[in-house]
Formats: structure tokens, C-alpha cells, sequence
């Protein structure tokens, strides 16, 4: 399919509208929802201060970890890839918070959606993160996910306090976090 839309655009002369679908398929966005991201308590596409849901992935090693382990701390759960440059930018910026706040009861998760742990866990190394990363590659078509990366600011009650989809800067992300350290 991305290779007929690619002719199609060639042959039509489409600008850049057809230019981000392409852009958008290729990255593995998810347009149909799934039944999470319609209903109850975990809507999270929608809905402000949402319950997280709950979850269990496996981390790179390969145990499993539970969304309770994370219970009465705040939250920031990042969902990326090694292939996504925005997400690459900022998992710097996430292991300062996580050096900075961790003794204030934060907790920085990244959920890499690479279909191999063991090339997240080589990313990661790379580039220095000692925050816990867990792997699941089918988290964005599970929870209604629409790009990358796309970060969680979670209380400490377990509600979305903030959702930012794609690429932002870290003043944003560390104004999240103190505010619901402080709440």
C-alpha cells in the first residue's frame, strides 16, 4: 500500500497533505481505535485525568512488570522507538528528570515498541538511559495510541494529569512532572 500512495503522489503531483498520510502509515500510526479508546474509565485519548489503565509488560531482560509496582508515585511513561527521531531527542531529557526527581517519588518508564528488545536495549545503552524500559510492541494499537513518541504525566492517585503527543520540550515535561509532585 505505501508503495502505491508513494506512485499516486508521484504520478498526481499530491502535496503535502498526502505527503504526512504516507508519513503518518509508515510510522506504524494506528487510525482505526481500539475497543480501549472508547469507554470507562480507560479512555485515554479523550478524557482528562483518566485512570491509567493497568498493565503488565515485560521489561528488556524479560520479567515481568506490573503497573502496581508504580503505584503512589507519579509517573512518566514514554512510549517510543529506536527508528523515532523525536523520541530520540528526548529520552535525554527524561533520564535528567529521572536523575533529578526519582528521591521525590518519580518514576520515568520508556515502552519501547521495537519488535526486538534486544535492539531497544542496545538504543538505550547507547545513549546512556538507566530508567527502566519495558517492551511492548503492541501498546499502540492496544491502547488507541496515534504517533510517537507519546508521553504520560501520572499522578500519584494513577490519573493522566497530562497525555503530549509527538515531540516536545523538556521545560514542558519537567513543569508536568513538579506539578504533580506537588499534588
Amino acid at each position: 500500500m505505501l508503495r502505491s500512495l508513494c506512485a499516486l503522489r508521484l504520478r498526481s503531483g499530491w502535496g503535502p497533505a498526502l505527503a504526512l498520510l504516507v508519513l503518518m502509515t509508515a510510522c506504524g500510526s494506528n487510525p482505526t481505535p481500539s475497543p480501549m479508546a472508547h469507554g470507562g474509565d480507560t479512555d485515554i485519548k479523550e478524557r482528562s485525568f483518566a485512570q491509567m489503565p493497568e498493565f503488565t509488560f515485560s521489561d528488556l531482560a524479560g520479567n515481568r512488570v506490573s503497573s502496581g509496582r508504580f503505584q503512589g508515585k507519579v509517573l512518566l511513561l514514554d512510549v517510543w522507538a529506536t527508528w523515532c527521531q523525536p523520541c530520540k531527542e528526548e529520552m535525554p531529557w527524561f533520564q535528567e528528570l529521572h536523575e533529578k526527581y526519582q528521591d521525590r517519588g518519580l518514576a520515568v518508564v520508556g515502552v519501547s515498541i521495537d519488535p526486538s528488545a534486544s535492539d531497544a536495549a542496545e538504543f538505550t545503552k547507547k545513549l546512556g538511559v538507566t530508567y527502566l524500559i519495558l517492551h511492548h510492541p503492541a501498546i499502540m494499537q492496544e491502547w488507541g495510541l496515534l504517533g510517537l513518541p507519546t508521553t504520560f504525566i501520572v499522578g500519584r492517585d494513577g490519573k493522566i494529569r497530562k497525555k503530549i503527543i509527538g515531540f516536545e520540550y523538556q521545560p514542558t515535561f519537567e513543569k508536568a512532572v513538579r506539578e504533580a509532585l506537588e499534588n
